[in-house]
């Protein structure tokens, strides 16, 4: 075998070693997108998997102030932990609704009120 011959194989062997792979970049996952194979593109399907990871993931509830809000329906949440249903946006929960914020805040003015007695 030549000489030149040996010399690409050793170099194309040391690219191939586990020196390179583990420095390569890692492959981002499409999660739940991975159901549409090669169809739609890959912009269309990252977008549709992050919507997807953040609709699915429980959230705060605006009454409760817990994470345990998890979406029903489009705008139909239900909190698992003070069993109330509401509306929010499709896909998040969003910002308070405006009397559950002004409530939440007159009852921690209270609490500091009592504090300071």
């Amino acid at each position: 075998m030549p000489d030149c011959l040996q010399a690409t194989l050793k170099s194309a062997t040391f690219l191939n070693g586990p020196r390179f792979q583990r420095n390569m970049a890692k492959k981002q996952g499409l999660g739940s997108t991975r159901r549409f194979g090669p169809r739609y593109g890959r912009t269309v399907k990252h977008k549709l998997a992050k919507i997807e990871k953040l609709h699915r993931a429980r959230h705060t509830c605006p009454y409760c102030s817990r994470q345990t809000a998890k979406r029903k329906s489009a705008g139909i949440w239900h909190c698992s932990k003070c069993d109330s249903t509401f509306a929010a946006k499709a896909y998040t929960v969003g910002e308070r609704p405006v009397a559950v914020r002004e409530s939440a805040q007159i009852v921690t003015e209270a609490i500091e009120l009592e504090m300071e007695k």
